[in-house]
This record gives structure tokens, C-alpha cells and sequence, in this order.
């Protein structure tokens, strides 16, 4: 018997949402350094350097998911580097 994806379907599983717009975007300096080890002008940079390199290489996508925003996807990054936590936990957070 052949196990396909469309045999199955996936379960709905709960995600925080806006975690980085409602909850990251209230933190001060030490909740910044304490939560990702990094300030908020350290994300800022590595945000402009990771825009000026992804026009370069820019791909439109016609299907599938909206593209996740890339400061989102830096917050992701820091949070996976600097916790234990699965990358199952992490987009639960980050609702991804």
C-alpha cells in the first residue's frame, strides 16, 4: 500500500502569531541581548547586508507560501543559535 500525500492529511497544529512584530518589536536592549545575543542595530545590519545580497539573486515564486519576511527569518536564525530549542519549537513561536 502506498503512503502518498494526498492519503494523508496534515493536522492543524496552534503557532504564535506576530510573535516578532507584537512580542520582539517591545523589547529593550537587554531583552534584545538576553533573548537573541544580539543588539537591534546588529539585526539592522545584517538585514541591510542580506537585502543588498538578495536583489542580486531575487526569484519570484508563482505557487506555494508568501515569502517569510527577512528580518523575521534573522530573528529565526539568532533564536535558533542562541537557544536548545527544536526547529519544531521554533516555528511554533515564530509561527512559521
Amino acid at each position: 500500500m502506498c503512503l502518498c500525500a494526498s492519503s494523508t492529511q496534515r493536522q492543524w497544529r496552534p503557532k504564535v502569531q506576530n510573535y516578532v512584530e507584537g512580542v520582539v518589536s517591545e523589547f529593550d536592549e537587554m531583552g534584545m541581548l538576553r533573548t537573541f545575543r544580539v543588539s537591534e542595530l546588529a539585526v539592522e545590519i545584517v538585514c541591510g547586508l542580506l537585502k543588498a545580497a538578495k536583489q542580486k539573486s531575487q526569484t519570484n515564486y508563482a505557487r506555494g507560501r508568501p515569502a517569510v519576511d527577512l528580518k523575521k527569518q534573522v530573528f529565526i536564525l539568532l533564536y535558533y543559535m542562541c537557544t536548545q530549542s527544536t526547529a519544531y519549537q521554533i516555528a511554533q513561536i515564530f509561527g512559521v
